[in-house]
C-alpha cells in the first residue's frame, strides 16, 4: 500500500471511529505523521492519535496451495477492478471475503465470470460519498456464482485516484488479553516521540478490519482488565461490527497526564 493510500485508510478507520467516542474532540483534525493524527482543543490541549491495524496471521495461508489459491485471487480482484473502471470514474476499497477452497470445476467458471459479475455487483452498492463504506453478505449476490464462492464483500468510497480491490479468506480468532497488551507494548516504543508533538496521545487500535482476513472476537473481561499504557486513552475499534471499547489503563509508563 503506497504512503498516500495508507493515510487516506488511517482517515476512514478515524471518520468511522470519532462518532462511537462519545467526548470525541469537536476541533479539527490534522493530518500528521507520528503520530498520525493531531487535534488541537480548545480545553485540553493537543491531542495526538496513533491508528494501529492488528492482523492475527491465518496459519492455514503458508502452505503452497493457499499461496496458489492467493496468486490466483489477486488476478481475479484486478480484473474485477479493471472491469469496474473502465465503466466507473468512482474509485473504491474492495476486499473479497472467499469462504472455501476453490474446487477445479468451479475454478473455470469463476474466472470466466468472477469480473463481470463482481464489477456489476459493486455498481449497485457504491457508497455515495467519500469515506462511505457498504458490506455485502452473500444474499445480496444475486443467485450468481459469487454466492457460492464469497461470504461477503465490502466495499469503502475513496478520495484519491487509485483504486485497491483484494481477497481474502475468513477465519474467526478469538484474542487474548495478552495479545492486546502486547500491540499497546509495541506502539509504547515511539510513545515519546509522539509527545514531542502533543500533550497527551491516544491509541486505537483496529479489528475487523474490511481489507484484513480474519474476524476476532475481543476476550471475556476485557472491560475489567487493566492494561499497562502511558496513552492517555487506549480503544479498541471493531470496524465490522461498528463498536469502541475503551480499556482501562494503568500509566506506569510514558508522561501524558492523568
Amino acid at each position: 500500500m503506497s504512503r498516500s493510500a495508507k493515510k487516506e485508510q488511517e482517515i476512514h478507520v478515524l471518520e468511522e471511529a470519532k462518532v462511537l467516542i462519545e467526548d470525541f474532540p469537536p476541533e479539527k483534525i490534522l493530518e500528521f505523521e507520528s503520530p498520525d493524527f493531531l487535534i488541537h482543543t480548545n480545553r485540553n490541549g493537543t491531542i495526538g492519535i496513533e491508528i494501529t491495524e492488528f492482523n492475527k496471521k491465518d496459519p492455514r495461508t503458508q502452505t503452497s496451495r493457499a499461496r496458489a489459491e492467493q496468486a490466483l485471487h489477486s488476478r481475479l480482484a484486478q480484473r474485477a477492478k479493471q472491469e469496474f473502471e473502465s465503466r466507473n470514474a468512482v474509485r473504491l476499497q474492495v476486499t473479497f471475503a472467499s469462504q472455501v477452497h476453490l474446487s477445479p470445476s468451479l475454478k473455470g467458471e469463476l474466472i470466466a465470470k468472477f469480473p463481470t459479475l463482481a464489477a456489476t455487483l459493486i455498481e449497485k452498492f457504491i457508497p455515495q460519498n467519500v469515506f462511505g463504506w457498504a458490506h455485502l453478505d452473500y444474499e445480496q449476490f444475486g443467485g450468481t456464482i459469487l454466492e457460492d464462492y464469497l461470504s461477503s464483500v465490502s466495499i469503502a468510497r475513496l478520495k484519491e485516484s487509485t483504486g485497491v480491490w483484494s481477497f481474502s479468506e475468513t477465519m474467526w480468532i478469538d484474542l487474548t488479553i495478552d495479545e492486546i497488551q502486547a500491540e499497546i507494548s509495541r506502539k509504547e516504543g515511539k510513545l515519546r516521540e509522539y509527545l514531542t508533538h502533543c500533550d497527551a496521545a491516544w491509541l486505537i487500535i483496529v479489528i475487523n478490519s474490511h481489507h484484513f482476513s480474519t474476524t476476532a472476537e475481543l476476550p471475556s473481561g476485557i472491560g475489567s482488565h487493566l492494561f499497562n499504557s502511558g496513552f492517555e486513552r487506549v480503544y479498541i475499534f471493531d470496524r465490522r461490527g461498528r463498536r469502541t471499547v475503551r480499556l482501562s489503563i494503568s500509566k506506569s509508563a510514558g508522561t501524558n497526564r492523568n
